[in-house]
C-alpha cells in the first residue's frame, strides 16, 4: 500500500467545463423540443376529454338499446318446468281414461 497524497482520479477543470457545456447543450435541446411535445400532449388530452364527455351519452344509449333488446326476447321456461308440464298432461290424460273406465264399469254394474 502506497501512502502518497496523489488522488486516484484526476478531474481537470477542462473536463468539468466540457461536461457543463455538454449538459447545457442537452438542456437547450430539451427546451427546444419541449413546446412541440406540449402541444401534442394537449391535443391528445383534448381528444381524451371529448371521448370522456361523450362516454356518458354512449353508455346511456347502450343501456337503452339493451333494455329494448331484453324486452323483445321471449322468456324461456326452464327444462324442469317443461318436463313437469308434460308429465302433468300425461297424468291428466291417464286419469281421464281411468275415470271413463270406472264410469263404464259402474254403468255395466248398474244395469
Amino acid at each position: 500500500m502506497a501512502e502518497d497524497n496523489e488522488p486516484a482520479i484526476k478531474i481537470t477543470l477542462t473536463a468539468i467545463y466540457d461536461r457543463v457545456v455538454s449538459v447545457e447543450k442537452q438542456v437547450a435541446d430539451v427546451a427546444t423540443a419541449l413546446p412541440s411535445h406540449v402541444s401534442i400532449t394537449k391535443e391528445k388530452q383534448e381528444e381524451y376529454d371529448t371521448r370522456l364527455e361523450n362516454h356518458g351519452t354512449r353508455l346511456s344509449t347502450l343501456d337503452t338499446r339493451l333494455t329494448i333488446l331484453e324486452t323483445q326476447q321471449v322468456p324461456r321456461a326452464p327444462w324442469f318446468s317443461v318436463v313437469g308440464g308434460i308429465v302433468s298432461i300425461i297424468t291428466g290424460v291417464g286419469s281421464f281414461v281411468a275415470l271413463i273406465a270406472v264410469l263404464s264399469q259402474l254403468g255395466t254394474l248398474t244395469q
